[in-house]
């Protein structure tokens, strides 16, 4: 009889926790986040607002004779939900969706000016006539909007105009009224075509009013350095012949000497910036083609010598390490370090540490006064994220991966099919399955984690004991990433049930025992630092708000759904908060603590360790899901960027 209360009581190894939503309690912020109109003191009639589409068609008065064409337009009246915040879009993107699922994911992805629209403020306008703009309740949710600028055709006098490089022309009466636009009030439609490019300083010392930002026609990447700009140019231009597009400023504040003024750019200039209070800021400007800059052209780090992948374009330096060999990214020595003829660098030097799993900001430059910035960053792929090597568990069933853990391992043959290879061994495959024999016994969903089941060993009949599944299992494992992304390449036969696919990245304060909560007292915090998460009834569902894409995956009959990973709190929408992630009351007083708390400064938190769960019913920690769902999944992959 004991033997089969045994045999019973493994059977429960097959259940599976889950996560699920619920509603954020704000603390009393606003998600309102309603724009009802927006007009403007140089348009001619009340502006077209199509909700349903978040689009506004402005249709603007007549050019004054002293414009080549409106440059920038002034705010007169904003009608919007009142604790919400209104900005312009710094990102760039090639399509504006159409569908409210795809603007609500979109706005998610969009970075946007810090400084708030207001009554008053001017919008400069771009060449297509369009800008994008978010509206940000109080507690941060965004909404995209596009606003699209009717502005009546004028037949322009030569006289007026300076040729550019392109053939085209620019008048110098719009170029001498830009001069008054908005500090940082610069939209991605502003800058979207490709023969500009724009200057700022990221620096926080600088005031706003003494900001500046140039735009030269055919520049091919803008440095900035404290207050130092340099303006890059193709190989092979003449810097005396650049044309000076646009200067951005803030409203009240005025520069010296006039760079429109300026016909030859070889020469270093410098461009006073004051503002209305009297502050000033001095910019020095400089101009240079791009062979003529100082560059990393090889870097090596860890003890397996990893080469950094330079984009010298963009100025990033990935380095794809080996988990197995370098795990803890925040310690990596320089091995190797080659600049280019002339070039030095003091951020960094051969021989030491430093930490790159977060960004790390390295300027180089030499004697002629140019310099560049890199950005490097460390990451790996998790090991056996391909599910192509499949090893045996302890009861001889092979059904697990090296690195990974399921519920499923058991000795009993109605749940070691739980969890299983297919495909030719690439592909894990989970089904939810009513695991019960003699009416004794619960329902249990196939699933794949980065985790360890059961490592506390509790006893057969103590199973039973355990409401929760997931109290059985200790979640995550060391983990030193930042990634950006993840994908996963899945196939899903739900028969009504929901699948849960999410990372969560954590910080814990345990260091011994590799910080697993199996050995957490309660003084050790678990901060959640990002995370992602999938739950639907099919793979083909945009409705959770981490979804970016999803795509037909290389493996036919697979999708690809790929997730940003959200650093700091997740969206109010997120179905983590209807899971047990951030609770510590345990339903079972010997259960494993795997509670989160949330933070506001995910940066100032290292990424320690790794949770992942798929898993083919989102409520099999409850033992509840459709027997017979199935999910498959083909890969995992992380992405940094």
């Amino acid at each position: 009889m004991m033997n089969k209360l045994n045999l019973l009581g493994i059977l429960f190894s097959a259940i599976l926790f889950a996560a699920c939503t619920a509603d954020m309690d704000t603390f009393g912020t606003s998600d309102y986040h309603t724009l009802t109109e927006i007009h403007f003191a140089e348009e001619a009639e009340n502006p077209s607002v199509y909700a349903m589409e978040h689009k506004i068609v402005v249709t603007t008065v007549d050019v004054p004779d002293s414009l080549k064409t409106w440059d920038s337009l002034t705010i007169s009246e904003i009608d919007m939900s009142h604790l919400a915040s209104l900005h312009l879009v710094e990102s760039k993107f090639s399509e504006f969706p159409t569908d409210s699922v795809a603007l609500d994911s979109l706005a998610l992805e969009v970075s946007y000016s810090e400084k708030k629209l207001k009554v008053g403020s001017k919008i400069r306008i771009p060449q297509s006539g369009i800008v994008y703009i978010v509206i940000v309740s109080e507690s941060g949710i965004p909404s995209l909007w596009q606003i699209e600028f009717d502005i009546p055709a004028k037949v322009e006098n030569s006289s007026s105009s300076v040729s550019d490089d392109e053939g085209g022309s620019t008048s110098s009466a719009s170029k001498n009224s830009s001069s008054s636009s908005s500090a940082k009030d610069f939209s991605s439609s502003a800058s979207a075509t490709s023969s500009s490019s724009r200057a700022k300083s990221s620096s926080s010392q600088f005031d706003s009013y003494v900001y500046l930002e140039l735009l030269f026609a055919n520049a091919q990447e803008t440095q900035v350095l404290d207050s130092s700009i340099l303006v890059v140019f193709p190989e092979e231009t003449d810097l005396s012949k650049v044309v000076l597009d646009s200067v951005i400023l803030a409203e009240t504040s005025t520069i010296s000497p006039d760079p429109y003024s300026v016909s030859d750019w070889s020469e270093p200039l410098q461009l006073t910036v004051t503002a209305e209070d009297g502050k000033s800021l001095v910019w020095t400007v400089k101009t240079a083609v791009a062979n003529a800059l100082p560059k990393i052209t090889e870097i090596t780090v860890g003890s397996a010598n990893v080469s950094g992948e330079i984009d010298q374009t963009t100025g990033m330096i990935f380095f794809p390490m080996d988990y197995t060999q370098d795990l803890d990214l925040r310690s990596l020595t320089i091995q190797s370090l080659v600049l280019s003829s002339g070039a030095v660098t003091s951020d960094i030097s051969e021989g030491e540490a430093y930490n790159f799993a977060q960004k790390k900001t390295v300027t180089v430059s030499n004697s002629d006064g140019n310099f560049k910035t890199y950005t490097l960053q460390a990451g790996y792929q998790y090991p056996n994220s391909d599910f192509n090597s499949w090893v045996s568990d302890a009861f001889g069933n092979k059904n697990d991966v090296k690195y990974w853990d399921n519920g499923n391992n058991s000795a009993i043959a109605a749940t070691k099919t739980l969890t299983v290879s297919a495909e030719s061994g690439t592909v894990v495959k989970m089904e939810s399955k009513d695991a019960k024999i003699l009416g004794i016994g619960r329902f249990a969903s196939g699933n794949m984690l980065i985790a360890y089941f059961n490592p506390k060993n509790v006893a057969t009949l103590a199973m039973t004991q355990y409401d929760d599944g997931n109290e059985l299992i200790d979640f995550g494992r060391p983990f030193y990433g930042r990634p950006q992304y993840v994908e996963f390449d899945v196939k899903y036969e739900g028969l009504g049930d929901s699948c849960d696919l999410y990372v969560l990245l954590e910080n814990r304060t345990a260091t011994v025992n590799e910080g697993k909560n199996q050995y957490r007292s309660s003084s050790d915090v678990n901060t959640l630092v990002a995370s992602a998460w999938y739950r639907a009834k099919t793979v083909e569902s945009l409705e959770d708000p981490d979804v970016v894409s999803i795509t037909d995956a290389e493996r036919s009959g697979y999708k690809t759904i790929r997730l940003k990973l959200q650093y700091g709190k997740p969206d109010s929408n997120s179905p983590i908060y209807s899971s047990s992630v951030f609770s510590k009351s345990l339903k079972n007083s010997a259960g494993i603590d795997n509670h989160l708390v949330e933070t506001d400064d995910p940066d100032a938190f290292d990424v320690t360790h790794i949770r992942v769960v798929m898993a083919s019913s989102a409520l099999g920690n409850v033992y509840k899901g459709s027997v017979g769902a199935i999910l498959y999944c083909d890969e995992m992959r992380l992405i940094y960027e």
